[in-house]
């Protein structure tokens, strides 16, 4: 478990920059979701931390966290507008 938590609080240090700056560009599409920023950016790491074991030896974790963000930003208008 200790291992875990040292490689997600190190993907969390070296990535949450870039993936606040997806959430935010995801955003700008989707107005009505600006308050949503901190709880998409949170599951998103959430996420992360669920498939450590598959993720674990991703060749490009970074890309990984941004395409999560993006698809959970258009999942969440996807129920807004509905």
């Amino acid at each position: 478990m200790e291992e875990r938590k040292i490689w997600f609080d190190r993907v969390l240090n070296d990535t949450k920059k870039i993936v606040a700056q997806a959430a935010m560009h995801e955003l700008r599409k989707h107005p009505l979701l600006k308050d949503d920023l901190d709880d998409l950016i949170q599951d998103t790491y959430l996420e992360l931390y669920k498939k450590y074991g598959k993720l674990l030896n991703h060749e490009n974790i970074t890309g990984w966290l941004v395409e999560t963000v993006k698809r959970k930003t258009k999942d969440r208008a996807k129920r807004l507008y509905r």
